[in-house]
């Protein structure tokens, strides 16, 4: 059985429970709620320098930039989407013929259509949010290949690498200095990263770190986007 309501406490529930306010015990608004979890996940600083900003010829470099502009575009294709489901359910005010839809009364018929509207943009929401957070981890799954990508681009050595940096990781600065001679003029590279690894993790040779930055031009700004990029835990 239907409760029967008259036309102006009708009137005034559509207008307290609009469609699309509520799932569930809680608001659901799917632009607010994706903007909340978007600042929780990448912090605005107008003072940090963004990634766009640093312009690396790399490919290790490039791929955050790509990655952020697909999340962008899912964001973007959700609220859309979202929106446009919102627009159908709000103009469905068909009433399914049924053996009994000829005895309704408006009050009745109304009472179908906003029940039908209502659970409809909960369902629309929740995919959205659901969407939403697969994204998200999408994003983090990307971000940290990113980070990879980038500590393999600057620190990444190959065969003889270790003893390069068990030497590295023991030499005093004018050591270090003179290890990044001895691969500039022999051209090896894992005794010039090694060098680069051992100062920067360090922190007590900044004249060694500046020298091998000013050999590999490519190498400062992977540095900048690397110690910006999010680690795992």
């Amino acid at each position: 059985m239907f409760a029967v309501t008259t036309k102006k406490e009708s009137d005034e529930e559509s207008r307290s429970y609009p469609v699309g306010s509520f799932v569930g015990d809680h608001e659901c608004h799917p632009r607010e709620e994706i903007i909340s979890m978007t600042e929780n996940i990448t912090p605005t600083n107008p003072k940090t320098e963004t990634a766009d900003s640093i312009q690396v010829d790399h490919p290790a470099a490039q791929a955050l930039p790509a990655a952020q502009t697909e999340f962008a575009q899912k964001t973007s294709s959700l609220l859309i989407s979202y929106e446009d489901q919102l627009n159908e359910i709000r103009d469905d005010n068909a009433i399914e013929d049924t053996p009994y839809s000829e005895v309704l009364t408006d009050v009745q018929k109304s009472e179908i259509i906003n029940t039908r509207k209502q659970e409809a943009s909960e369902q629309a929401c929740r995919e959205t949010l659901l969407g939403y957070e697969q994204a998200i981890a999408e994003a983090a799954e990307k971000a940290q290949e990113h980070a990879e990508s980038l500590r393999e681009a600057l620190f990444g050595m190959g065969e003889g690498g270790s003893a390069a940096l068990a030497q590295a990781v023991r030499a005093s600065e004018s050591q270090l200095l003179q290890m990044l001679d001895v691969a500039n003029l022999t051209g090896d590279t894992n005794i010039a990263k090694a060098a680069f690894a051992a100062a920067w993790v360090r922190g007590d040779a900044p004249m060694a770190v500046r020298r091998y930055l000013e050999a590999n031009p490519d190498a400062e700004g992977l540095l900048r986007l690397y110690e910006r990029a999010p680690k795992a835990d």
